[in-house]
């Protein structure tokens, strides 16, 4: 099975345009949510992380995903849900979590599969496995996750520490 873990493009803190601000160069992060969701997930799935905010990515390139996670603030809501209309009219499950989903449940549901609402790793193996045999609820509850439950995170899956994979380098900064 294939996982695709995406971030979004944030117009407020995003390489791809620090051409409209420099002070994006110093605000981009890495997902950290994504790299502990990989890091929750099993062996048997084959998992990509895109964070769009590192570069334009080329979805076209990857291997059709069986399916797709997405994280977003409120800043990356409007990107979020193009990303997944865009999995969607191909047929893959997508499932959102994050801030704006917790907080705006309601809309969040419009346009995706499932919604995880609270914190995904006390819920994130339910997902796959319901993901796997094709029968996503539509609403997943994770409440708080407790520290000692949360595992490294899989820094190995980030654009910079392949340095290959489904984006095109950002433009050098002027």
């Amino acid at each position: 099975m294939k996982l695709c873990l995406i971030n979004p493009s944030n117009p407020l803190a995003s390489m791809v345009h620090i051409r409209e601000s420099r002070w994006n160069r110093y605000r981009v992060w890495k997902p950290l949510s994504l790299m502990v969701l990989a890091g929750l997930t099993p062996p048997e799935w084959e998992v990509v992380i895109v964070d769009e905010n590192l570069g334009a990515p080329d979805y076209a390139a990857l291997p059709r995903p069986d399916l797709v996670g997405i994280t977003a603030f409120t800043s990356q809501a409007n990107r979020a849900y193009e990303v997944a209309a865009h999995f969607r009219s191909l047929g893959v499950p997508v499932v959102m979590g994050g801030i704006h989903a917790t907080m705006r449940l309601d809309e969040v549901s419009r346009y995706v599969d499932a919604v995880i609402t609270g914190e995904a790793e006390g819920v994130w193996a339910q997902v796959l496995e319901d993901a796997r045999q094709g029968r996503l609820q539509r609403r997943y509850d994770g409440g708080l996750a407790e520290i000692d439950a949360v595992p490294p995170a899989r820094h190995d899956l980030t654009a910079r520490a392949m340095r290959s994979g489904p984006f095109r380098p950002p433009a050098a900064a002027p």
